[in-house]
């Protein structure tokens, strides 16, 4: 008697197991031990978006960017009798159109070997979670600023009381000496003439430094503003203007700045994000020019200007080493930095562009003769 295999139980389970597979939303990859891709299922096309064929056959590892381990590393933890025998690693992808993602890679062992078998095999399931990664760097980025502006408003609130005490009898001390010059002109000798003119002088520069401190003050209390989520009609000299009082101890002993305004239109943007977008230039500049160990002061140079249609521009350039073209694709990636450690930690570019896209608008790098040119490019008012 002859059975169809349609009525085979067994038949029956693996063809709904291989359907269970098919379905599966989660890239399914099955791994020999030296690396070669052996079967996957569909949505590991649509993870690494390109065909089936591309991918079956080929090393794993011409599709990682980094992991973190290696394979024997990784098959050795499999079968150390001390270890649960699940492996997760965070990874970093590249897909066949050029996209970085960050991917969640579990592993198991497939069985166990068999005798006379050496090679290994594991069921490996890789799971995007660029966005989440993503969400979690915005969120601490969110609370980090949050911190830093809660700070700041305590500092300028603390600060306002005595330096207005400060300017008001400054103020009243200039007054009473021109009082007293004025009443004693006939009276005074040269020397004493020369006192006044140096008392004239102390009091005016005094006035210069409080005027200076208010300037700081307000430039940090501009940054410490509670962020607008709204976009609204924006004049980007102001915001120039904050950041440059705020990142001058960052660029004051290395370069000097120059600001060309050539803007008449209104941005259409959240000025608090632009304003530490372009903070962060400012400073990513000046530590440029500082590391090229010159021993003349650098330029960093502020242009403002209309863009093609009603676009707005800002362009922060420094004459610093510049960016090597074969790291110019990577500036922005997440943690990728070009600076030392203590001093960078790659996430400001990549937050920076964030930022910007969010305002509808966006942060390249341009390729100039020398140093390193950055341009903002974001709507103007007139578009909305």
């Amino acid at each position: 008697m002859t059975i169809s295999t349609t009525d085979d139980p067994l038949v029956s389970i693996y063809g709904h197991l291989s359907d269970i597979v098919q379905a599966m939303s989660g890239a399914l990859v099955v791994l020999r031990d030296d690396g070669v891709i052996t079967e996957i299922n569909p949505a590991t096309s649509e993870l690494f978006e390109t065909a089936p064929e591309n991918i079956l056959w080929q090393p794993i590892q011409g599709f990682f960017i980094s992991n973190g381990y290696s394979l024997d590393e990784m098959f050795d933890f499999l079968v150390d009798p001390n270890t649960k025998r699940d492996l997760r690693v965070h990874g970093l992808v590249r897909t066949a159109k050029g996209r970085e993602l960050e991917v969640l890679v579990s592993m198991r062992l497939i069985g166990h070997l068999q005798p006379g078998v050496t090679q290994r095999s594991a069921v490996c399931t890789l799971l995007d979670i660029t966005t989440e990664r993503k969400l979690q760097r915005d969120l601490a980025y969110a609370h980090k600023l949050q911190a830093v502006a809660q700070l700041a408003t305590g500092v300028v609130h603390e600060l306002s009381t005595p330096v207005q005490f400060l300017g008001d009898h400054v103020h009243f001390l200039s007054d009473s000496i021109a009082e007293l010059a004025e009443a004693s002109s006939m009276k005074l000798t040269g020397a004493g003439d020369g006192v006044l003119v140096d008392l004239k002088r102390s009091i005016a520069e005094a006035q210069k430094g409080l005027e200076r401190i208010h300037e700081i003050i307000d430039a940090v209390r501009g940054f410490s503003h509670p962020r607008k989520q709204a976009r609204t009609p924006t004049a980007l000299r102001p915001i120039i203007d904050d950041a440059l009082v705020v990142a001058r101890s960052g660029y004051k002993h290395v370069a000097q700045v120059e600001v060309h305004d050539e803007q008449t239109r209104l941005a259409l943007c959240c000025p608090a994000d632009i304003r530490q977008v372009v903070l962060s230039l400012i400073v990513n500049a000046a530590q440029a020019i500082e590391q090229s160990c010159r021993d003349d002061l650098g330029t960093i140079r502020v242009e403002l200007v209309n863009g093609k249609g009603s676009s707005v521009v800002i362009r922060v350039a420094d004459d610093g080493p510049g960016v090597p073209e074969s790291l110019a694709q990577r500036i922005f990636e997440p943690f990728f930095s070009t600076k030392e450690e203590a001093i960078g930690t790659g996430q400001g570019l990549t937050i920076a562009r964030q930022l910007v896209e969010a305002q509808g608008g966006s942060l390249r790098l341009q390729r100039p003769s020398c140093g390193a040119t950055f341009e903002i490019c974001l709507p103007g008012a007139t578009e909305h």
